[in-house]
């Protein structure tokens, strides 16, 4: 297993580790767009990267994907597929504006699915 807090994260980055293989959701995205919007499906956007203390939080790694989840969610959107995004993990008090915040301007405001109280 990966040291990654998302449980579907690991198990992704473990198999993509194991076969030496990119995530096959990212390669096949646009394929998944077509089913996806054949059959009226809303795709959850999992963020596998988000903290898991409030020590990691947003850190690079948060910040890189929440980039690339920005862009899953636009060509979503292009392609007429709801989408929401999870996120954003454990962050202190201070931080969880700055979080959303940055969320939603990076994703083009998608819905949310947060863990926790906010």
């Amino acid at each position: 297993m990966a040291d990654v807090v998302s449980r579907g994260g690991a198990f992704l980055i473990g198999w993509m580790l194991h076969n030496e293989s990119e995530n096959p959701l990212f390669e096949q995205y646009d394929r998944l767009l077509g089913i996806a919007r054949q059959y009226d499906v809303t795709l959850s956007l999992g963020d596998g990267m988000r903290p898991g203390c409030l020590a990691d939080a947003t850190d690079r790694a948060q910040v890189e994907e929440l980039l690339t989840l920005g862009e899953a969610v636009q060509k979503a959107q292009e392609a007429g597929v709801q989408v929401m995004v999870e996120g954003p993990g454990h962050v202190p008090l201070d931080q969880i504006e700055t979080n959303i915040r940055l969320q939603k301007a990076v994703c083009r405001r998608p819905l949310f699915m947060f863990w926790g109280l906010l």
